[in-house]
This record gives structure tokens, C-alpha cells and sequence, in this order.
């Protein structure tokens, strides 16, 4: 059964009138194209779908309560028959209650191909297919359902609604669980959403698996919003802005997640407190492409406290130039293993006046600040304190004169570095190690002086203890002692780094620099990757700096044979990858003034509907307001109109990339990965898909869980795409065995059922597997450099397999063995003939 307002024809429902349902599901109220419908003060039960608006229907819906319906309300269109927008002239003082179970659906319903089989619980409140003129809910109520708002091609203001209790209750967990989910890849709408005050009752979201996931959408704001859910805010390909401000969040995932925001989007990050019960507080998940906007990434002014074991504060994955300043990180007393702030594959980002603590000294396997692989990362200005180790680098992490000013305290090791780091020389950076340590103020986990002199510390004689700290036996060299120098002091004159954080230090050649172009460049552990990294550091620096690169020096030398290796390959698909999401300069300043138009027009529309909501209906105001729609109509028909081009020549350029791509020959496991996170990320995000086939899942998730100091910084890539579809805390120190790390030459037999037989080895070598492996599995061969000289697949059902050797030289390698993207197996072969 369904009640028909035709076109032309208007029904009301008003008065306390109650529609519903008594032992079936009934099917809907229809309003077709230049309908009108009038839900005041009613009940509507037990509906498949409470309300279904055709493109053109015109709909007031306030004041009214939905109950155990499936979907409250549908908006389809516009279609080919219906051919304009749904308009919600007014959205109001509504509850829509999923109640406990629905009602048994008739055999003969007609279900909607775009929604999910009925299920025991309702659906959704509000699922707007297509896309619908914008929509403004205020003092709406969202209760016991699946979803609260599901937009797709829609400019949304949402004002002080509250979305409770929402599960993903059976339905499949991508399609449900969200208070709000709004889409936008055409790039021509906005969203606009304020709580009800940060500390203030009732919690917008409150018991809530997703509180918001905005994808594509500009986001003029998010704040003002006390939450508690599994997630807080999400943020997905967003352009050409994004604002989340002066929330508080309890979240047991992540509070605020960002994954691949559009490089050419201003965002921030700020003022918000959040409560870390599991998880990450806040994470940015990148593909290390350069900011082409002008303020680019800020995440500044958060309270994040950690509340929970094992969690962290904010973490950077492929992150390029971002903004982190100001945060303070705090962990609840007595918690193990947490990390205050995490920087994995990041190209230089600036740290700056952020502070990391716990109540009491705390070295249960806990970190400050832990840095995988940040070349030209800045940290100035920073606090660390109580931790087991107040900063950590490893994985190269090359950034020369740029660690400068930070305080170390309380620590059981200040500065830590691993035999993988190697940061650069440090010349009188200022910083300062306060009072007494645990065990040491820095260590270098290296005993090689080699790997000291590519992170050597140059600090004042004077002041001992203070700007050269405490350093375990015969260590001492790392820290040279310069009495004619004078520690920078620059964190002194800074009131605020947000507004008033010195310039990035000009790029120069050091000593390290000149090592890496000569080839005499290596660390102790894991050479193939730190090599690889040294070389792209350098490579990327003389790029963004040509000036550096002497006629005829070595620079010149190694700057031409790179751009020819795979570190310029590379290189070169990430400028081309960067290049697609700049906009014409004509374009982009239509574009943004298109945006204001928007946004302007939705808070008009909002202070109207304030006003209706005071008054009731008052034709005068319905008239302003439909002259505002016809603006904010026009805005996104000219917005759709000049993104369409920009759209479609990124979709030819990623096509372009994704095929040279593909000619880039890897050698090694961690070049085959960057080849391969590249071409999934070409073929998804970059032409505006934010899903994964079940191949490229798997694909994902296999390097995703590798060792970055194996699997390299395409490791850490993997991860930030995985983010958008799954939710995952990667425990480095366990995919590497030990923090510390051993290198491959020191690694032994990690399942006890493999052998390598004969070894030494001359021309063959037989690897035999224990009867209990039932998975297939792949064999790695690397030489001492890291390079991958032989691979070959292992079936299940073979219990030996021999390799020929014959074309390897004599010497020392490392056989790898893995099942499905995990490392079970790794010990030394020598060749020997």
C-alpha cells in the first residue's frame, strides 16, 4: 500500500495525525515531480520508506516523529522523468526512531534497487540517492538506526542535530553505522555542520559506531560538537577545504581521521579535545604529494589525552609538508605502550611546539615522538617528557639542521636512535636536556662511529648536561663539543608557532650529503632500504634546489644517474601525481568564489529557517528563502559545470602516470611495492574512486603488514589507503621483531620447520618446508645491498623446492620467505664457490 501526492497536488498531514502499519510493512507516501507534501506535527510507522521524493517534489517535513520505519525519508532523482531537485523547504523539530524491530515486509513490495535488503532494524533516517537541492536539518533527532543522514550529491547544513544510538546492525558495515555520510565527487557542494557546544548536553553523537564521514565535499566547518563514538569525524578527498574546529570527541578508533584529503585543499585541524579510549586520536593518511593550495594541512591547538594502552596521539602516514603545532599529548598514568606523537614517510612537515607527557615517569614501552622515515621533517620547539623515549628516529629520517630547540625530560632515554636512523649533522641546534635521565639522556643504538658521524651533534662545551646530554659509555663522540658556537635560541621569541614560526632553514650540502652522491653511504642495519631512501632524499633536495648542483661536481654526477634509476622514476611520478590537482588559475578563482556563494547562502538559509521554526510559516520568509535556493542552485550548477574539464583531464593524467608506472623496473621488494601501492592509487583515488576491488585488497593488506625497514616507505603508503576502508594499528616493533632491529645478516630461522640446504651453497640450493605448512608461500632472495636478485613462488603441496643459484655471485644473501604478505622465514646464504 502507498499514498500518491501527484504532480501539481499538494497533501497535508498535520494535527497529530498517525499513519501506520499493522501487521506488513506498507509501502510509501510518493511525491512525484512538483508534488507537495506537508508532514506537521504527525507520526509515520511502519513504512518501507516513510517518505519517497521523485526529483521536483517540494517537501515540509517538521515538527513530526518517524518510527520503525526502513528508510524515513528517500530522495530519488532526478531521473530522465524528473528531470529537477527535491527541495526540503523546511526540515525541522523531527525524531526519527528505529524502535526494536520492524514489521515483516509483503511479499509483492517493491524494493529500491539502491538500498539494502530489509533487515530486523531500521535502515535510515534520511538516504538521499542521487542528489537533492541543498538541505538544512535543525533540531532534528536521529535514534536507534543505521544511519542517521546519507547524502550523495548534496549541500548539507546541519545544526544542532542529534544522532543516538547508531549501529551497523547487520547491514554491511561500508553502507551503515554513520550519524552523517555525505559524497561529493563532482566537487560542487558544501556541508556546514554545528553541535550543540563542545561541553555542553546533549552530545551531537552520542553511542554511535561513525559519527561523520565527509567524502569529496567541501566542509566549511565541523565544531562545536561533544561526540562519543567508536569514530569521530572522517574526512576523504575533500576539496578545496576543510574545517574541524572546537570539538570534543571520546573516541575507541580514531577521533578525527583524514585520508587523502585533495593536496590542493586548505585544512585545520584545531582546538579540538580529544579522548583516546582505543586507537588514534588524530591521523592523516597521505600519498606524500605536495600541498598546491595555499596554506595546506594544519593540525594545531588539539588536547588529545590517551586513556587506553597501546594508543597514540596523532600519527602522520605519507604526510607532505603538514603543520603539526601546538598539540599537547598527554597519557593517563600507568598506561603501557602508547606513542604520543607518530611520523611514518613523511617529506618535510614541521613539528613545532607540541608536548608530549605523562603524569610520572612511565617507561613501559612508550614514546614521545617516533620517526619512520621523515626526510626534511622539521621538530623545533617541542616537549617530551616521562616516556621511555622522549624522540625516536629510525629508517634514515635525513632532515640536516632541522631537529633544533626541543626539551627533553624525565625520560628513560631522551633521543634514541636506531643503527637504521641517520639524520644529518645538527650544528648548535639548541636542544636541552633537563635533569636526570633513567638510563641516558640520548643513545645511539649503533656501536659503528660511522653511523654517529651521519647524525653528528655539534654543542656547546659550556653548559654540560643541558645542550649535551648523558651518553653511554664511549659514545661521546657523537656529541662533539664546540665552545666557540652558541646554541640557536629562536622557541624563546615565539609566542605562538601558528602565526609566528620562523622559516624553514635554507637547504644546503653537509658532509652526509656528500657521502650519499659519492656512494659511500650505508648504515648498519638494513642497508638495501636506508640506501634507497638516502638516495631520494638527496635526489628530491637537489630537484626542489638546482642551484646546489655544482657543473661538474659529484652532485651533478649522482643527480644525473639517479634521475635515471628508479628514485628518479619515481620522482617523476609523483611530480605528475602532484601536478593533476592543480587547478587553472582562472578556474580555481571561479571556483572559490562559487564557493563563498555557497556558503554565504547556506547560513542565510539557516537564519531563515530559525526564524520559521520561531514564527511558523510566514510567506514572506518562504519567499526569501526560495530566493536564496535559486542562488545556491546556480552555484553548484556553475561549480559542476567548470569542475567537469579539471575532473576529466585528471582522469587522463593518472591514466598517463598508471602506464609509466608500470614500465618501472623493480629490483628490489620495497621498489615492488612502491610500484604497486602507486598503480592501485592511480587507478582508485586518483580518478575519484574511494573503493578497493578484492585484488587490490589484498594487495594492500599484504604490504600493509610487512616491516617497513624490509617492505620500504611504500609500507607506510599502503597503510593511508587501507585507512579509508579499514581500521588498523600496525605494531612495528612486532612486524621488525625488536625495536632495536637486527639486521638481516643477523637474522635466524623464525619458523623452525624450514631449512636451506646446502649452505654454503655453490650452484643450487634446496629450501624444504615443514609438513605442517598448509599455505603457499614466496621465496626472496636479496643481496647485501638489498637488491632482489632471485624470487620464486613456493606451492603448498611441494615440500621442497631447489633454486638454481648459478647466475648469483659468490657471496653472502638473504633468503626471505613469506605467506600472505608476512614474513615467516629469513636466515643467510652463502655462496661459495
Amino acid at each position: 500500500a502507498k499514498i500518491v501526492v501527484e504532480p501539481g497536488k499538494k497533501l497535508e498531514i498535520t494535527n497529530g495525525t498517525k499513519i501506520f502499519g499493522c501487521s506488513e510493512l506498507w509501502e510509501s507516501i510518493e511525491v512525484q515531480n512538483g508534488a507537495t507534501l506537508i508532514i506537521d506535527n504527525a507520526t509515520i510507522e511502519d513504512a518501507y520508506t516513510a517518505v519517497h521524493a521523485y526529483g521536483g517534489g517540494n517537501l515540509f517535513i517538521t515538527n513530526s516523529t518517524f518510527n520503525s520505519n526502513f528508510v524515513g525519508i528517500l530522495v530519488d532523482g532526478p531521473i530522465p522523468s524528473y528531470s529537477e531537485n527535491t527541495t526540503f523547504n523546511a526540515f525541522y523539530g523531527n525524531t526519527f526512531y528505529g524502535g526494536d524491530e520492524l514489521l515483516p515486509a509483503p511479499a509483492n513490495l517493491q524494493t529500491n534497487f539502491a538500498l539494502p535488503g530489509i533487515g530486523d532494524k531500521a535502515f535510515t533516517g534520511v538516504w538521499i540517492q542521487t542528489k537533492a537541492n541543498p538541505l538544512h536539518s535543525l533540531d532534528n533527532v536521529f535514534n536507534n538506526l543505521s544511519n542517521g543522514i546519507y547524502a550523495n550529491g548534496t549541500s548539507l547544513k546541519i545544526t544542532k542535530t542529534q544522532f543516538t544510538n547508531i549501529w551497523e546492525n547487520g547491514y554491511d558495515d561500508w553502507l551503515s553505522g554513520y550519524g552523517i555520510r555525505a559524497k561529493d565527487y563532482t566537487y560542487s557542494h558544501n556541508f556546514q555542520q554545528t553541535g550543540f557546544g563542545k561541553d555542553a548536553e546533549p552530545l551531537s553523537f552520542s553511542l554511535c559506531s561513525k559519527a561523520m564521514r565527509l567524502e569529496g565535499i567541501r566542509v566549511d566547518y565541523v565544531k562545536d560538537n561533544n561526540i562519543r563514538a567508536n569514530k569521530g569525524i572522517e574526512l576523504v578527498t575533500n576539496y578545496p577545504k576543510a574545517v574541524v574546529i572546537d570539538n570534543r570527541i571520546e573516541s575507541w578508533i580514531t577521533g578525527i581521521e583524514l585520508s587523502h584529503v585533495n593536496n590542493a585543499s586548505d585544512i585545520w585541524v584545531s582546538l579540538n579535545d580529544i579522548e583516546v579510549a582505543g586507537g588514534i586520536g588524530i591521523q592523516s593518511n597521505m600519498m606524500n604529494l605536495g600541498p598546491v593550495s595555499e596554506k595546506g594541512l594544519n593540525i594545531s591547538l588539539n588536547n588529545v589525552i590517551l586513556k587506553a594502552p597501546k594508543t597514540r596521539g596523532i600519527e602522520l602516514n605519507a604526510n607532505n609538508a603538514a603543520h603539526i603545532m601546538e598539540n599537547k599529548v598527554s597519557a593517563n598514568l600507568g598506561l603501557s605502550g602508547f606513542t604520543g606523537i607518530r611520523v611514518n614517510n613523511d617529506h618535510s612537515s614541521a613539528l613545532t611546539c607540541n608536548e608530549v607527557t605523562s603524569p610520572l615517569p612511565n617507561y613501559d614501552k612508550t614514546f614521545g615522538i617516533e620517526i619512520w622515515d621523515g626526510y626534511l621533517t622539521r621538530q623545533m620547539c617541542n616537549g617530551v617528557s616521562n616516556t621511555a623515549k622522549g624522540v625516536y628516529f629510525t629508517m634514515g629520517s635525513y632532515a640536516p639542521e632541522r631537529f633544533q630547540e626541543n626539551t627533553f625530560e624525565g625520560n628513560d632515554i631522551g633521543l634514541q636512535l636506531s643503527t637504521s636512523a641517520a639524520i644529518g649533522p645538527q650544528t648548535h641546534r639548541g636542544n636541552r636536556w633537563n635533569g636526570s635521565f633513567g638510563s641516558y639522556g640520548a643513545q645511539h643504538q649503533s656501536s659503528n662511529q660511522g653511523d654517529w658521524f651521519a647524525s653528528r651533534f655539534i654543542v656547546n662545551a659550556n653548559v654540560p648536561g643541558i645542550f649535551r646530554p648523558d651518553l653511554p659509555t664511549g659514545q661521546n663522540p657523537w656529541f662533539q663539543y664546540d665552545p666557540s658556537g652558541s646554541p640557536i635560541e629562536e622557541c624563546q621569541l615565539i609566542n605562538t608557532c601558528v602565526t609566528e614560526l620562523p622559516s624553514f632553514p635554507v637547504d644546503g650540502l653537509y658532509g652526509i650529503d656528500t657521502t650519499i652522491a659519492s656512494g659511500g653511504f650505508q648504515t648498519t642495519d638494513y642497508v638495501g632500504v636506508t640506501n634507497w631512501l638516502s638516495r631520494r632524499y638527496l635526489y628530491g633536495k637537489l630537484t626542489e634546489n638546482p642551484g646546489l648542483i655544482a657543473p661538474g661536481s659529484v652532485f651533478e654526477s649522482f643527480y644525473n644517474a639517479t634521475a635515471n634509476s628508479t628514485v628518479g622514476s619515481f620522482a617523476a611520478i609523483e611530480a605528475g601525481m602532484e601536478a593533476m590537482y592543480e587547478v587553472p588559475a582562472g578556474t580555481a578563482t571561479q571556483v572559490l568564489a562559487h564557493f563563498d556563494t555557497l556558503s554565504l547562502r547556506l547560513e542565510e538559509a539557516g537564519s531563515i529557517d530559525s526564524l520559521l521554526q520561531a514564527v511558523g510559516y510566514d510567506t514572506l520568509l518562504m519567499q526569501q528563502r526560495a530566493a536564496v535556493m535559486q542562488v545556491l542552485q546556480n552555484a553548484e550548477s556553475s561549480l559542476n559545470t567548470l569542475m567537469q574539464p579539471v575532473l576529466s583531464q585528471r582522469i587522463s593524467d593518472a591514466s598517463a602516470l598508471a602506464s609509466q608506472n608500470s614500465t618501472i623496473t623493480a629490483d628490489s621488494i620495497f621498489e615492488l611495492n612502491e610500484r604497486t601501492v602507486k598503480d592501485i592509487y592511480l587507478n582508485t583515488l586518483a580518478v575519484g574512486i574511494t573503493e578497493f576491488d578484492e585484488t587490490q585488497l589484498a594487495v594492500l593488506e599484504s604490504i600493509a603488514g610487512q616491516c617497513p625497514l624490509t617492505g620500504g616507505s611504500a609500507v607506510f603508503k599502503a597503510r593511508s589507503l587501507l585507512a579509508i576502508v579499514q581500521d588498523s594499528v600496525y605494531d612495528d616493533e612486532m612486524l621488525c621483531e625488536q625495536i632495536g632491529e637486527r639486521s638481516e645478516s643477523q637474522m635466524t630461522i623464525e619458523h623452525s620447520g624450514f631449512a636451506l640446504f646446502p649452505n654454503p651453497a655453490q650452484n643450487k640450493v634446496t629450501v624444504a618446508k615443514p609438513v605442517t605448512m598448509e599455505e603457499d608461500t614466496e621465496i626472496f632472495i636479496f643481496n647485501s645491498l638489498g637488491k632482489l636478485v632471485l624470487r620464486k613462488v613456493f606451492p603448498s603441496e611441494i615440500p621442497s623446492v631447489t633454486l638454481n643459484i648459478s647466475a648469483l655471485d659468490e657471496g653472502t644473501f638473504i633468503v626471505s620467505i613469506y605467506t600472505n604478505g608476512r614474513k615467516i622465514f629469513a636466515d643467510k646464504l652463502v655462496i661459495i664457490r
